[in-house]
């Protein structure tokens, strides 16, 4: 799901939308950290904004509630 779309369902800053596109891809916070130069205590606070705005308190809720399926990285 683009970001755009996810910002504009949710009410999300830019920063977070990116954060809740990479959730949905089943990235883990180290890795969506590096993809946008960040460190991974900055990503906890947006995916903590991202919870907070969709009311869900897991990774797994929030990709189901965007209507994908939890994707099991191996």
């Amino acid at each position: 799901m683009p970001a755009s779309l996810l910002g504009g369902l949710f009410d999300l800053t830019a920063a977070e939308a990116k954060v809740a596109a990479a959730l949905i891809e089943g990235l883990t916070l180290q890795e969506i950290a590096a993809r946008h130069s960040l460190s991974v205590s900055t990503i906890r606070n947006q995916v903590a904004a991202v919870f907070a705005k969709t009311g869900v308190s897991r990774q797994s809720e929030f990709v189901l509630l965007c209507g994908g399926s939890p994707i099991v990285r191996r």
